[in-house]
């Protein structure tokens, strides 16, 4: 059941990100221990059931891994 909520998460990322059409670029990369932790606590969310909390958690993954291809380019 995670795995299809988190690939519908995604699936809706990719819809969202190939929709904008600008991204602010980032000045410092994303560090690994924020990423890592936010994706943690995104999973818990997902394990309690709280979608809700799940969804923003995954905005805000979205944004550092848009920020972190921003860098990287």
């Amino acid at each position: 059941m995670k795995r299809i909520l988190l690939a519908c998460f995604l699936l809706t990322a990719t819809c969202a990100a190939t929709s904008n059409t600008a991204r602010a670029q980032s000045t410092a990369a994303v560090s690994a221990t924020d990423f890592t932790a936010k994706t943690n606590q995104m999973d818990a969310y997902i394990a309690s059931g709280d979608m809700t909390n799940a969804q923003a958690t995954w905005n805000a993954i979205n944004t550092m891994i848009m920020n972190e291809l921003a860098y990287t380019k």
